[in-house]
């Protein structure tokens, strides 16, 4: 059986920024993120303040850079939404749900 453990809702689009609240099932846990569909880069956040400074920056831009840990977020949901994330800005295809499943 297929278990939802990661799924990012759109919010709102603002400026070519798409932002998601992503939520992590398994480990019952929230985090917001900001995709910035030209630079291609994200940017994630505790709370849906985007004004205040991220917890991190991801740019994609750039593929010699790793993903690395984002601070109080578990470093298998960050991978998996940034390769959610990653895969968005690729296609640029941002829908309402992105999701990852596992078996």
């Amino acid at each position: 059986m297929a278990h939802q453990n990661i799924v990012m809702k759109k919010i709102k689009t603002l400026n070519s920024i798409v932002y998601y609240h992503v939520f992590d099932y398994i480990n019952n846990f929230d985090f917001f993120m900001g995709i910035h569909k030209e630079e291609k880069l994200i940017k994630c956040y505790l709370s849906n303040n985007f004004a205040k400074e991220p917890l991190t920056v991801i740019d994609f831009s750039d593929p010699s850079k790793q993903i690395g840990s984002i601070p109080g977020i578990n470093n298998s949901t960050a991978i998996r939404a940034s390769f959610l994330a990653y895969k968005a800005v690729l296609n640029n295809d941002f829908p309402e749900i992105l999701s990852y499943v596992s078996s």
